[in-house]
């Protein structure tokens, strides 16, 4: 099992989206990355925020938050399926709610709008590369 980082997450969703328009969508690809990770969520009155740890698994399709990692794997606040997301992107411009020092991306899926957070350089140097 190969363990990476946060900032890789929004390469290996892409991958897998790529993968799902092709002709065979569940062929696995090489190497195959299970991403962990706490990252800060931002509540969707946009008033508070909480900090979530974050599991991303390609193998099963899905993205995965638990309220700490003393949850994980057993107690999960919610699951998303990642066919069911329809766009991952950067926030670059400045919102109402944005703190200074920190990178915002969004996740959007059928049902459900997500807004991460985090003050990590290497996400931000991933992003934009």
């Amino acid at each position: 099992m190969s363990v990476t980082t946060i900032p890789q997450m929004e390469a290996v969703v892409d991958r897998l989206l790529d993968q799902k328009a092709g002709k065979r969508p569940y062929r696995t690809f090489f190497p195959l990355m299970r991403v962990k990770g706490h990252l800060l969520k931002m509540h969707r009155t946009k008033l508070s925020n909480y900090q979530r740890y974050i599991y991303l698994n390609p193998i099963e399709g899905v993205l995965i938050s638990y309220k700490n990692t003393n949850k994980f794997p057993h107690a999960p606040n919610y699951m998303i399926n990642l066919q069911e997301i329809t766009l991952i992107e950067f926030m670059r411009e400045s919102r109402w709610f944005f703190k200074n020092g920190f990178y915002y991306f969004r996740i959007v899926a059928s049902d459900k709008e997500n807004i991460f957070y985090d003050n990590n350089l290497d996400m931000v140097n991933f992003a934009i590369t």
